[in-house]
């Protein structure tokens, strides 16, 4: 970077290029490229699910605060043992019996208990009690649930059947519960009610009173029953909606359910008012007559298609619906995706049908005020007895009251139903959302965030993006334009290109990936066909026109004559042409693509086919053409649309252009803008750039964009969306209609503005595919290289001097100092072999292989010869599957030959040098979350730090000692000096005898101590994938490191003082 810029540049451009993980920045001057800049970030999304990052965080504390309330709620049940002289002490060992407590719950029924028995039975209640639940509708929503409920059904059943008098007693004598007492394998079968606990309770009390036990009073049952029936109030009512936020436009009213009638009302005539019509190239919205056929239809029939509204408005085959991907025969029909469902509407109508209350249905389903208060009763409460009264209160009878208990809703809109009721009836006029707003007197959105400009983009608020991953994207977004203006200060215009990643939810995004991969195959096959068919590796050029001619059955697409194969790559015999005229569409798809005679496409010059072929007169070229077209089937939709369209006048034709120039999605728009409101830009300064077109000007302009070789690239597309300026528009537009009307020798009529164009004059402009600036190319790839300086030397516009000025771009990347992940892997490992540096996990037999078989606990021990030679026979038997191999039972041998007890699972062993003690186990480490690095006599000692070590009251203080258990590491005491903590995406500096090393800290090996450090920018061919691993620091000769900041400049790191770990 110059070192210059830090003055400001007067008049630039600023392009954004911004992706789900990356934001690409390049500040174009007049001339020159000012600076290119590149910051990464970890996508707010996990890898396998696509779940939110804040979701796995609030899940995980979720369980924490459950499993220490349980320990809390365990350690006053024990202390209030030791008050009332039932145990000496609170110690959990205290409570251990020879006896099962279960079996010990089954004889307390009987006989008199010992107090170890006693507290041991209490505790054992206590701490597994049973499954509660408050709401109705848990057993439709939540699968679990459900299948716990069913569960406790079973056990009921069974219960009664047996004659059994307790939970405890059944568990300890009926057979079903002979293997397992509790839950095992994500089965819920030994599900107990918490009420059916409480009855347990109650009845070994009054047992224990009958056999003159000291310790079961009254007194005592009631503070244990406390404690077994204790529970946190779920929020709720009131307390939730002060949690969900206020409306936007009237900020003293909550927000609406979403499954209110007013909000799912809102949210279709959003839809059905922006739903659009495509014949043939002419838009249109739905005629007021359309709309009344189609306003009620949602709230009559369980959902509406696109192809159901085909139907009933009887639209021709030609008629498309804008928005929808029509992608030829094979693909799924996209009409027959869901306009609209009022789902929550439903939902209501069949709890009253269910509930046999049609004529109730009947008189509510009119009543929109009852409809919400409905839907807030079943969204806001959380509990069945808080519904019930809020419903009640209103007027609601208690046969449809019990009926609507086992449903439930959770989502909430924006608006309020007080500001949803004063802007529906603008909307059900026909009126979009943003005109409905104002007629019904408040501000849009992008209005009220008006305020003073300054020279920054403050904090936005959670309600302006609510997609997490799209929210995370913006802000970095929004810091990166906030760190160039205080550099560079302010641009006079800003270009922002999205990726269309951003637009799509998880699912789609890998889709689309599945889709890209099918595609790359099919065309690595497809190149393998034309090597042995042509005997050459064909161009990109040629490997299109081979594309289209097999697309077009071997015809050319406007004479429909036939192609000879053998002169298909002859110059001359056919070109690819752009149907739509690239000058007047801007349209580069291969929807816009045709392969036709040479002599064809000069004589077309830039018309349309329609206009080109006689369209307008009907003529038998274009019948012919026409008929041709819709019988393709290889043609996709929109091809087809184009090929026919027949209105491309100067309106359609900006209005096209408009939309292949320029990206009008949602997110796109709503940056711009917060953008706008809050910098001082020129009018018309903020514009969104497709994709389509940068990637037209990037192929045009020979910059290949690699991913293998870095995250550089996005400050490459980051220059080619600055340079998207309307001048370079307007020569684009102009080089385009120079070669449409190459073999024109006469003045030309424009045929969609009615223009006189003076051909010889066109001839003198743009004679080569236009830039920016002579020598744009060179200097941008000058820029991305390891050594700018080479390139830039050479450059005619550049001074030795400005050259040596200009520094390497260091790709930025957000550090990762926030804690994720469990404090423990989840499976738990037996201890009693940690002294040999082993652990013991147990194994399902599914989950076995043959080299596992040495590895068993016993394995050594003649005993179990026979037990060990038959899971090998059997394993050998199915080729080493297990899950074959044991998908049936397994016996173990017996001398007898009659089979043993069925065997599920074996004991592995597995080194362990260190981990995690878990209920008198141990679980090998979480993530590790950073590490510390310190110093004694010019050696470097490295302590890593895991998410376990969050909760413990001291900081670890051992450092890693190659080959050795944690036990045996160096203690890191006053006589070592502490330096920095290293947390991912750090910058440091490792300076050895022969090489220094500069990265973003990756990760520690633990059992030797080298570091592992990712290349700046992550180019696949430094180390492995970008990855350099195993550095030893211990001898280094320095070791430092950097903070690097947003735009990639690196500064030391200040003295730093051992911090605990958030």
């Amino acid at each position: 970077m110059s070192k210059t810029d830090i003055n400001e540049v007067q008049g630039y451009t600023l392009g954004l290029d911004i992706g789900i993980a990356s934001v690409g920045a390049a500040v174009l001057g007049s001339g020159r490229i000012e600076g290119l800049y590149v910051r990464t970030f970890d996508k707010a999304e996990t890898d396998k699910e696509g779940e939110p990052l804040n979701k796995i965080r609030r899940e995980a504390r979720s369980t924490r605060r459950r499993l220490q309330r349980r320990a809390h709620r365990l350690l006053r049940l024990r202390r209030l043992f030791k008050r009332e002289g039932l145990l000496p002490s609170a110690q959990p060992e205290l409570l251990k019996t020879c006896i099962s407590p279960w079996q010990l719950r089954a004889e307390g029924l009987d006989r008199l208990l010992g107090n170890t028995e006693w507290a041991a039975v209490l505790h054992h209640l206590v701490k597994h009690r049973g499954f509660q639940s408050t709401r109705k509708s848990e057993r439709q929503e939540d699968e679990k649930v459900g299948q716990m409920l069913a569960g406790v059904g079973r056990n009921q059943k069974l219960m009664q059947e047996g004659g059994y008098r307790t939970v405890g007693e059944m568990a300890a004598c009926h057979p079903e519960f002979s293997q397992a007492k509790r839950n095992k394998g994500g089965s819920y079968t030994n599900t107990f009610a918490r009420a059916d606990l409480e009855h347990e309770l109650q009845r070994l009390f009054a047992s224990q009173r009958q056999h003159g036990n000291a310790f079961a009073s009254s007194e005592l049952e009631e503070r244990v029953h406390q404690l077994l029936m204790q529970r946190r109030p779920a929020l709720s009512g009131d307390d939730l909606m002060k949690m969900v936020g206020r409306c936007t436009f009237e900020p003293q009213e909550f927000r609406a359910p979403k499954a209110s009638h007013s909000a799912e009302r809102f949210v279709w005539l959003t839809r059905l008012n922006n739903l659009r019509l495509n014949n043939l190239g002419q838009i249109r919205e739905l005629a007021p007559e359309e709309r009344e056929q189609l306003i009620d239809l949602p709230f009559r029939q369980a959902k509406l298609t696109y192809k159901q509204v085909r139907s009933k408005l009887e639209l021709p085959d030609s008629t498309k619906f804008v928005g929808l991907l029509y992608s030829g025969r094979d693909a799924k029909d996209p009409e027959g995706a869901t306009l609209f469902e009022a789902k929550a509407f439903h939902v209501l109508r069949k709890a009253y049908e269910k509930a046999g209350l049609k004529t109730e249905w009947a008189r509510d389903s009119q009543n929109p005020q009852r409809l919400n208060q409905i839907a807030y009763a079943l969204t806001a409460y959380k509990e069945d007895d808080e519904a019930t009264a809020y419903l009640k209160k209103h007027g609601l009878e208690d046969a449809i009251i019990s009926a609507l208990l086992f449903e439930s809703f959770s989502e909430f809109v924006r608006l309020s139903v007080k500001a949803i009721d004063k802007i529906l009836p603008f909307m059900q006029e026909g009126k979009r959302y943003d005109e409905a707003v104002i007629l019904a007197g408040y501000a849009h959105h992008s209005q009220l965030a008006a305020s003073a400009k300054s020279d920054r983009i403050p904090r936005f608020s959670r309600d302006f993006v609510t997609n997490p991953v799209v929210a995370r994207a913006l802000n970095q977004a929004r810091k990166v334009v906030n760190a160039i203006i205080q550099k560079h200060g302010m641009p006079q215009a800003i270009h922002i290109e999205l990726a269309r990643d951003l637009s799509r939810n998880f699912k789609e995004r890998k889709e689309i990936e599945r889709e890209q991969l099918k595609f790359r195959n099919t065309k690595q096959e497809d190149i393998s066909r034309f090597e042995q068919e042509f005997g050459f590796t064909p161009r990109g050029v040629d490997f299109l026109k081979w594309r289209l001619y097999r697309e077009q059955d071997a015809k050319c697409a406007y004479s429909l004559m036939p192609l000879d194969t053998h002169r298909l790559f002859e110059p001359g015999y056919t070109e690819i042409d752009h149907a739509l005229p690239y000058s007047r569409s801007f349209n580069d798809g291969l929807s816009n693509k045709v392969l036709v005679l040479t002599k064809e496409n000069r004589d077309k010059g830039n018309q349309t086919p329609f206009e080109y072929l006689g369209g307008a007169q009907e003529s038998e070229r274009w019948r012919a053409f026409a008929a041709w077209v819709s019988s393709n089937h290889k043609f996709r939709d929109a091809k087809k649309r184009n090929l026919l369209r027949r209105d491309f006048g100067q309106e359609a034709m900006e209005e096209f252009k408009e939309r292949n120039l320029n990206d009008t999605r949602y997110i796109t728009r709503a940056f711009k803008q917060l953008v706008e409101a809050h910098l001082p830009l020129p009018k018309g300064g903020c514009v969104t750039v497709s994709g389509q077109l940068t990637a037209f000007l990037r192929t045009r302009w020979g910059l290949l964009k690699v991913r293998e070789d870095g995250d550089k690239h996005h400050a490459l597309d980051a220059a080619v969306v600055a340079a998207c300026s309307r001048s370079l528009v307007k020569r684009l537009s102009d080089y385009s209609k120079r070669g449409e009307l190459e073999q024109v020798l006469l003045n030309y009529t424009d045929p969609g503005t009615g223009e006189i164009i003076h051909v010889m004059a066109l001839r003198k402009l743009e004679e080569r595919f236009p830039q920016p600036w002579e020598g744009f190319r060179e200097e941008l790839i000058g820029r991305l290289s390891d050594t700018p300086v080479h390139y830039l030397e050479r450059l005619s516009h550049y001074t030795a001097e400005q050259a040596q000025q200009v520094e390497p771009i260091r790709v930025s990347r957000a550090p990762t100092r926030r804690g994720l992940g469990q404090a423990h892997q989840e499976t738990i490992r037996s201890a009693k072999h940690l002294e040999q540096g082993l652990s013991a996990v147990r194994t399902p037999l599914q989950n076995l292989k043959i080299k596992d078989l040495e590895n068993m606990v016993g394995y050594d021990d003649p005993r179990n010869q026979s037990f060990i030679a038959a899971l090998r026979e059997r394993l050998e038997k199915f080729g080493d599957d297990g899950k074959k191999a044991f998908a049936e039972p397994f016996y173990k041998p017996t001398k007898s030959g009659l089979p043993g007890p069925e065997v599920r699972a074996v004991k592995l062993f597995a080194v362990q040098k260190s981990g995690l003690p878990v209920r008198e186990g141990i679980a090998a480490n979480g993530d590790m979350l950073r590490i510390d690095v310190f110093s004694k006599n010019n050696r470097y000692f490295v302590v890593p730090l895991y998410v376990a070590d969050v909760v413990k009251p001291e900081l670890p203080s051992r450092a890693v000692v190659a080959g050795k258990p944690e036990e045996e590491w160096d203690e890191m005491d006053d006589s070592y000096q502490f330096l920095f903590s290293l947390y991912p995406n750090d910058w440091i500096e490792i300076e050895l005898k022969n090489k220094t090393w500069c990265g973003y800290y990756a990760g520690l090996d633990r059992s030797t101590g080298a570091v592992h450090i990712w290349s700046h920018d992550r180019n696949q061919e430094v180390g492995s994938k970008g990855l350099i691993r195993s550095i030893g620091i211990k001898t280094a000769k320095n070791v430092r490191k950097y903070h690097v900041d947003i735009l990639g400049r690196a500064h030391l790191a200040k003295p730093e003082v051992r911090k605990p770990l958030a």
